[in-house]
């Protein structure tokens, strides 16, 4: 029998043998797998300054689907917080969420936002809608005034994540209903962009 961890990429801190699991279960519905992958960049923004136009960039010309993982500590409780977007068109999904349909996108599934802890969430991309923006301070992903958003800030030493079940203006990512509205705020420690070539 072979060694199934020899044939999946080595740890990291983010993209440990438990979150490949937890993301193995969050995208059952797709053929994905993690054999493929390989650690593309990683940032520290406790050890250099980070430009976050550089990481927006990056991850466009990622040359092929991507994993975007962010781990950091919840301002107000110390709590770990993980989240993170898989983006499976890099160079056009940032416009315009693709259709993998339309796309062909071996994996077949659309962009989305998630969550890792402390909760284990999804939230789904809409199609035509851009996935992300970006100016020279700040990367965010989603709308802020509707649905998920996830907003990386002050050289990607800080993130946000914002959850509106009750905008009014066009969302990106899709909130869980039942989860009502919140935020939270977290310093990050390290970010990790992961890609898939296949």
């Amino acid at each position: 029998m072979e060694n199934i961890s020899t044939d999946l990429p080595s740890p990291t801190n983010i993209l440990t043998f438990p979150v490949m699991a937890q993301l193995g279960i969050m995208f059952s519905r797709s053929s994905y797998s993690f054999y493929n992958l390989h650690l593309h960049r990683h940032y520290n923004p406790r050890l250099s300054e980070i430009r976050i136009s550089t990481v927006a960039t990056d991850i466009s010309a990622t040359p092929g689907s991507a994993f975007f993982l962010v781990s950091g500590k919840n301002r107000d409780t110390g709590d770990v917080c993980m989240f993170g977007a898989y983006i499976a068109v890099p160079s056009k999904d940032g416009g315009e969420i693709q259709s993998t349909e339309e796309e062909n996108v071996v994996n077949w599934q659309d962009s989305c936002l998630f969550e890792l802890s402390p909760v284990h969430d999804i939230y789904p991309g809409k199609v035509g809608s851009p996935g992300w923006t970006s100016t020279e301070d700040s990367l965010c992903f989603g709308n802020r005034a509707n649905g998920v958003a996830f907003d990386l800030e002050n050289d990607l030493r800080n993130a946000t994540i914002s959850h509106t079940t009750d905008g009014k203006q066009r969302l990106v990512y899709n909130p869980s209903s039942w989860r009502g509205n919140w935020q939270v705020k977290f310093d990050i420690e390290e970010v990790e962009l992961w890609v898939d070539e296949e």
